[in-house]
């Protein structure tokens, strides 16, 4: 078969051999390599987490509290715990506007101050859980962003610009599906909207409580009661946070109180300009 030389295949197929052992060896090494960094990369993730989480409670102001923020390690994945304040916002709300909760979720997490997380948990190709739960039944409410997602934020980033104008769209749209909502006896906030640069917010008013034509002539006023209300809750964190968002848009606030039957109004509006000062410097 060989032509008397039986052993004329022999240097070959072991050439074949060797090089295959070598692609395998390499192979191997490459692989033991890889599985080194992912190690590595999880154990940097859990390193940052169990750091973050050693600042918690923190307060969010009037939206709630995040209590703790941890790595799972039975299914790689980071878990952010909030506790709700249901003035705000209850767990059947969060249920039913659960496509709005998570682009604004997708939002902050595309936000430069959020970013190295982001890399931190494609790196170690991890997901992530957000828990909200209310104080007074205990019950929750989760929402998850898997690796894929994560894994598209970062790599198709936005600017910031587009994330701001998106996260200002998408709290109106949060907005308004409260609405409508009780603001006081007699007043009920039926509509929220962006008006060219205002962000504006449609009260209805109940004229057997309120006198439209004497609130018309007290503008200053209420412009001043606004103002005393920002003020005073200047150091909340949501209420900063919306207020930095607003003015890096140059945007202000606009207030249209508006009669159920005669739909006679007044507009009470605080510009851009006049929402700097309640902005602290970071």
């Amino acid at each position: 078969m060989f032509g008397g030389n039986s052993n004329i295949g022999c240097p070959h197929f072991c050439k074949i051999l060797m090089k295959r052992l070598t692609n395998i060896l390499i192979i191997v090494f490459l692989l033991i390599i890889i599985a080194g960094c992912e190690d590595a990369n999880v154990t940097k993730l859990k390193n940052e987490i169990n750091a973050a989480n050693s600042s918690c409670p923190i307060s969010m102001g009037i939206s709630g509290d995040l209590i703790s923020i941890k790595y799972y390690e039975k299914n790689n994945s980071v878990l952010l715990y909030y506790s709700l304040n249901e003035d705000i916002a209850g767990a059947v709300f969060l249920k039913k506007n659960k496509d709005n909760m998570m682009k604004q979720f997708r939002l902050l997490l595309s936000n430069k101050e959020s970013m190295q997380l982001v890399k931190d948990m494609v790196n170690a190709k991890a997901s992530l859980m957000i828990i909200y739960k209310t104080p007074s039944t205990g019950k929750t409410v989760k929402f998850s962003v898997p690796f894929e997602e994560l894994k598209e934020i970062k790599e198709s980033p936005l600017t910031d610009l587009e994330i701001k104008k998106m996260m200002l769209e998408n709290k109106v749209a949060i907005e308004n599906a409260a609405c409508p909502g009780k603001e006081s006896d007699g007043m009920i906030q039926t509509k929220v909207a962006i008006v060219d640069d205002m962000l504006v917010y449609y009260i209805q008013l109940n004229e057997d409580v309120y006198d439209i034509k004497s609130m018309q002539m007290m503008q200053d006023e209420l412009k001043g009661e606004i103002h005393q209300s920002l003020k005073n809750m200047r150091n909340d964190p949501t209420i900063q946070k919306e207020l930095q968002l607003l003015y890096s848009l140059d945007m202000g606030y606009m207030y249209r109180y508006y009669g159920k039957d005669s739909k006679k109004y007044v507009d009470v509006v605080l510009a851009a300009d006049e929402l700097s000062q309640y902005i602290k410097n970071e």
